[in-house]
């Protein structure tokens, strides 16, 4: 029978185990997924630096290059609500225009690290 303090020990040891391969994947973005977070850098080249808070609250930096042909919207909502089926617009900006501090949800195309679509659904305040 196996002590309590070693009973501890043993969970500590596997919940390390599962934060160093969580840690070992951060960064890793595969293709075809979605994800959210706030703008830490954009480049004119393309590059895109995104700091998600991701599954069981691990936190992650994600380094991503928007497609050229990507599409980039800003969705905001439209006052007064006149159709409660869509209450947010969506306009077409520049990746130049998506400022550090925006939150975005990016969508991975088929190629990995290659984005297709960024919407900034929140502007941070003052910028």
């Amino acid at each position: 029978m196996m002590s309590i303090g070693a009973r501890i020990r043993s969970m500590v040891r596997s919940g390390l185990l599962v934060a160093l391969a969580l840690g070992v994947m951060a960064g890793a973005v595969a293709a075809g997924q979605r994800h959210a977070g706030s703008v830490v850098a954009v480049d004119a080249a393309g590059g895109l630096i995104l700091d998600e808070l991701g599954v069981a609250g691990v936190r992650r930096t994600l380094k991503m290059s928007v497609a050229p042909n990507a599409e980039v919207l800003i969705s905001e909502r439209e006052e007064p609500v006149s159709n409660l089926y869509r209450p947010f617009k969506d306009t077409v900006i520049s990746l130049a225009e998506v400022r550090p501090g925006d939150f975005v949800v990016v969508d991975v195309g088929e190629e990995p690290s290659m984005v297709d679509r960024v919407i900034v659904t929140h502007r941070k305040v003052g910028s």
